[in-house]
């Protein structure tokens, strides 16, 4: 036995059944932007513009559906549909940085040698710290710019000299710490003018650096007639199968005279002749190595080339990385960056996103200020302890930009080419290098809403409560109704706002087409969803101009106030919690319209001079006389069960016995009081005892726990009697019971 001592053992029997959270909505639609088949979340207008973007003239009206909803509204999920939508972007071309010196103040001629001993004409610019201030002239390797009195580069050993000019009234020697480097390198090219594949516009993140075709001009050929020369910058691409016979789609190296291709490489590097040529020395050892770049062969005695020879091939050295749209679509094409801002001691340059915007039919260009990106392609740690690698630092930060990084090249190795024109030496606005390759894709069909409604099936993954309908097409309001009912092997804690077709308030015999649409289109027999109709007429901020949309939005947004500020058992409808803020509607329903429509399970809207226009009824779809056919019972059921559910989850795996049952049945009475006395319940009973646990529910692990409610019903027709009687009558005598 233990010494005697205290121990502390802690019983919670503070279990209550939950209280209910809110409304959570969805609205899937076909918008200009946003990640595609995926679930965003929505609190207000503004992160619509940011995520979705503001909607044109010819938008999708699920903008506008969503917006309705967040006008009284603050949780909302958004899906975006789209097939085939294409990403628009740059691959960002290659610069190799060497350090030629620093300046002393005195100190004007620089010389040294560029990266890979090698150089392509017309590529190579010279910086003083982070400004340009030279380029080199393709045609003679002169170094040309403002405060360089003379230069040059031998682009075949990539010597360089520079001197500046410390004679005229302007001094322009080096001052004291100034960093003087060169580079070289490949220039920024959109994904349209590299003919990336399809598959790179439908993922950049399939770029396989390989898409950047280099031309390089070889030296000449010595006395024994041997080229020997180094393809910059290595290593080469190698071809993804054997090379048997020349093809400029299989090979990756080919060498041109003039235009005609005379030499290929096989998959080995083995240089060989194309078709029955003999440019080859065959007694000789012909050959590329990949790996580093170096070729050597020797030309045939009897062949004499035309023209100097040019190599043409593919490195997988050539770019940086790539930078693209946040998500696909035509609104791509209205992004652009500039490369700028280089610090070369640190690795770390600046990306700056610009946009075009339409203003009234002119387009305008911005920049966006809040995507300004101090980045590096090495991981540098700034003084917010923020890492600043690119993909880090952007990927999932902005909502215009992603980066991909070329992991081929070391991250110290080179940073991306400058957006400043080769032969400019300041950034213009002109520079803007804008993203090209986005689309839409194709038009999307119902099939593409049914799968973003997968993404919600899993009522323990994702919290749903209304799903606003954005199509008005029967099937999908099918799906929608098998989503929300529980009978049909739905969530059973939602409930869908469908809308009828735009076209059948239109037509002339409106009325019997609604009805006929009702019972023999759509011919849906659910509780767990409403059908509205009524087009309403709203102001387009966005586009100045009046605008007829679907009506599921601001019946949403009437269930989610109406839940937040009374309960979701209250009936969103009348005028008290569903006048609506709109212009008008296409359908002005009399009366007797309202009557038919009503009957048939339609909830019209109701348009009164002086008063207004209000949601006007709140059927389910069932055509079975039940306390089910009104959306405030349906509500009432979908938050006592879910909330019982919820609360019963804690005791799955205790004991069935009294003391378990007594719990369970007190915590259920105490929450169905508080209903009760919300207004929810006429009365309520709730049995967890041995009259419904038999024996044999016991040996097969069950308990049932019996919930008996009355919902309290609306008062949705209003007789307004009026008894007249002689003077001096007892009315307590004549009363109407």
């Amino acid at each position: 036995m233990a010494a005697p001592f205290v121990r502390t053992v802690e019983y919670d029997l503070s279990q209550r059944v939950p209280a209910y959270q809110g409304m959570y909505g969805l609205v899937i639609g076909n918008f200009d932007r946003g990640p595609v088949n995926e679930r965003i979340f929505l609190s207000r207008k503004s992160d619509c513009d940011m995520r979705l973007g503001k909607p044109g003239p010819n938008s999708d009206h699920a903008y506008y559906i969503l917006h309705s909803y967040l006008s009284k509204a603050q949780r909302c999920w958004a899906v975006r549909v789209a097939n085939g939508a294409l990403y628009g972007g740059l691959v960002l071309g290659a610069y190799y940085n060497t350090t030629l010196g620093t300046g002393d103040g005195a100190t004007t001629t620089f010389t040294g040698t560029l990266e890979y001993s090698r150089c392509i004409p017309g590529t190579v610019e010279v910086w003083q710290d982070n400004e340009k201030v030279g380029y080199d002239v393709a045609t003679t390797g002169a170094i040309n710019g403002t405060g360089i009195a003379s230069g040059t580069v031998t682009y075949s050993s990539g010597a360089i000299t520079i001197t500046f000019d410390d004679t005229g009234t302007i001094d322009y020697t080096p001052p004291v710490g100034a960093i003087i480097y060169a580079r070289w390198g490949f220039p920024n090219i959109d994904f349209t003018t590299l003919s990336v594949g399809n598959d790179v516009l439908l993922d950049p993140t399939e770029y396989d650096w390989n898409g950047r075709t280099i031309e390089l001009e070889l030296v000449d050929a010595d006395t024994n007639g041997q080229i020997s020369d180094t393809l910059v910058p290595y290593a080469i691409d190698a071809p993804d199968a054997a090379v048997t016979a020349y093809d400029d789609t299989d090979c990756t190296l080919v060498i041109y005279d003039g235009t005609t291709p005379v030499i290929y490489a096989d998959e080995n590097g083995d240089l060989q002749n194309v078709g029955a040529g003999t440019y080859l020395d065959a007694a000789e050892t012909n050959a590329v190595n990949y790996s580093t770049g170096a070729i050597s062969f020797y030309l045939d005695a009897g062949y004499t080339p035309t023209s100097d020879l040019t190599a043409k091939y593919t490195s997988l050295y050539s770019d940086a990385g790539v930078v693209y749209s946040d998500n696909p679509g035509a609104w791509t094409d209205n992004v652009g960056v500039i490369i700028r801002d280089f610090s070369i001691p640190d690795n770390t340059f600046y990306i700056q996103t610009w946009e075009k915007t339409s203003v009234n039919g002119t387009y305008l260009t911005n920049y966006v200020s809040s995507d300004n990106w101090k980045v590096s392609r090495d991981d540098v740690i700034d003084g917010w302890n923020q890492n600043l690698q690119w993909e880090e630092r952007i990927n999932g930060n902005s909502y215009y930009l992603r980066v991909l990084d070329n992991t081929n090249l070391e991250a110290d190795e080179c940073i991306p080419a400058s957006s400043i024109a080769h032969s400019d030496l300041a950034i213009e606005a002109d520079h803007i290098e804008w993203f090209d390759g986005g689309s839409d894709g194709t038009a999307v069909s119902v099939s593409n809403y049914i799968t973003a409604l997968d993404l919600f099936e899993n009522k323990e993954a994702v919290d749903l409560d209304i799903v606003m309908d954005t199509l008005g097409n029967p099937t999908y309001h099918t799906y929608i109704a098998n989503l929300c009912d529980r009978e049909r092997g739905g969530r059973g804690d939602c409930y869908g706002i469908l809308y009828t077709p735009h076209s059948l308030e239109v037509s002339t015999n409106y009325i019997v087409d609604l009805v006929n649409f009702r019972k023999y289109t759509q011919n849906l027999n659910c509780t767990w969803v409403g059908l509205y109709t009524g087009h309403v007429k709203i102001w387009d901020t966005y586009n100045s101009r009046e605008l007829y949309v679907p009506p599921s939005g601001f019946v949403g947004a009437a269930f989610s106030y109406t839940a937040d500020q009374y309960d979701p058992w209250w009936v969103a409808a009348g005028w008290r919690r569903g006048l609506l803020p709109i212009l008008d509607v296409y359908r002005r329903y009399t009366q007797g319209e309202r009557d038919v429509l009503y009957d048939n399970e339609l909830n019209p809207m109701r348009f009164k001079p002086g008063k207004g226009i209000a949601i006007w009824g709140q059927k389910t779809l069932t055509p079975v006389a039940s306390a089910l056919d009104r959306a405030n019972v349906r509500w009432l059921l979908i938050v006592i069960e879910n909330a019982i559910e919820e609360f019963l989850d804690d005791y799955v795996f205790e004991f069935n016995d009294q003391y378990t049952r007594s719990l369970i049945r007190a915590a259920v009475n105490s929450y169905l009081e508080t209903i009760k006395n919300r207004r929810g319940l006429y009365t309520y009973d709730v049995v967890c005892d041995d009259t419904n646990n038999s024996s044999d529910d016991i040996d097969n692990y069950r308990m049932n726990v019996d919930t008996y409610v009355q919902p309290v019903k609306a008062a949705e027709y209003i007789y307004n009697r009026v008894i007249i009687t002689r003077t001096g009558v007892d009315f307590s005598t004549v009363r109407i019971s």
